[in-house]
């Protein structure tokens, strides 16, 4: 469950990591991609664990926030499941054409 969670985090952060304050988007970035500790992060800041664990949550929660504003991750994962869906089926060359559109969009 807490990999599932933090793969999701890992995808809002890649989405919607621009639009956290730089040290939440350190905070995150340290801690779901480079799996920093708490305690490690607090360390290396200068700070507390508690300090480090509730800026954590806050940017969380602001990545949740986002998704739930603009379903830019959640629409992704659907165009995802369309694109494997279509790759089970026998194409023509104009699906295969979109197929390899869906591909550059992914890709971006």
């Amino acid at each position: 469950m807490q990999i599932e969670r933090s793969l999701y985090v890992a995808q809002l952060y890649d989405v919607y990591g621009a639009l956290l304050t730089e040290k939440q988007a350190y905070v995150v970035e340290a801690c779901v991609l480079k799996d920093v500790s708490f305690a490690e992060l607090a360390s290396l800041l200068g700070s507390t664990r508690q300090a480090v664990y509730d800026m954590y949550t806050t940017a969380e929660q602001q990545l949740y926030k986002f998704e739930n504003i603009l379903h830019i991750v959640s629409s992704k994962q659907k165009l995802q499941q369309v694109k494997q869906k279509l790759l089970q089926c026998p194409l023509s060359s104009q699906a295969e054409a979109l197929v390899q559109s869906l591909n550059k969009i992914f890709e971006e």
